[in-house]
């Protein structure tokens, strides 16, 4: 290709190269050199992993760099790591998300990861209706879940014209004894479709609100 001034090559492949010289007078020198292949960067996020919403979880980075030869850390730019330089991050998504770590050597040579958190809804059951018939089967309202999980922190009841007929704080799960038992006021109410809404608190202190309608039945 020709003589050049410039002494100074990059992004050369790892096979063997020839240079030439020559000097102000056109004398000539040939050497040769061979560049090796830099060892490849990997990056192991670990295996695709399950919560439930509300979970956080540790995803911890493993690379076969000194943390010295680690010059750059990059992490996608929709996650708000807990520390952005860092190769660990705590997350807690509330949908399906893909994670995405990329690390650079002093030679700005890269290697990334991948790693997939797929998100469960509440695993929470909530009855369509019930019968408070004292008969002690489905005699109260209420939800039902793990209560390591998450708390009721408050229960509401709406009536048609929209009057609160119960309302309730604070409550564990999976106890219909204290949750509605069909009565306003002390007065068993009649066969109707009720609104209800819920607010509950999972272990991490987060809330959702749920909202839906129970059949109160005879």
């Amino acid at each position: 290709q020709g003589f050049s001034s410039i002494t100074r090559f990059e992004r050369l492949s790892a096979v063997p190269h020839l240079i030439s010289i020559k000097d102000s007078k056109g004398c000539m020198i040939d050497t040769a050199f061979f560049l090796k292949q830099p060892n490849k960067i990997t990056v192991d996020l670990g295996l695709d992993t399950t919560i439930n919403v509300g979970e956080n979880i540790l995803i911890d980075a493993k690379v076969n760099l000194p943390t010295a030869e680690i010059k750059r850390i990059l992490w996608n730019d929709f996650v708000t790591p807990t520390c952005a330089t860092c190769l660990s991050t705590l997350v807690a998504p509330t949908k399906n998300t893909g994670y995405l770590l990329t690390i650079f050597d002093k030679n700005n040579c890269a290697g990334y990861d991948e790693r997939f958190v797929f998100v469960r809804d509440l695993p929470i059951y909530i009855p369509t209706a019930f019968s408070p018939n004292d008969d002690g089967t489905n005699d109260g309202f209420t939800l039902f879940c793990d209560d390591k999980v998450f708390k009721i922190n408050s229960l509401q009841i709406f009536n048609r014209w929209g009057d609160i007929v119960f309302e309730a704080k604070n409550l564990p799960p999976n106890d219909p004894t204290l949750g509605w038992d069909g009565k306003y006021k002390g007065t068993r109410q009649q066969t109707a479709v009720f609104v209800y809404t819920v607010v509950v608190e999972l272990f991490d202190g987060t809330k959702k609100t749920l909202k839906g309608e129970v059949f109160l039945a005879e």
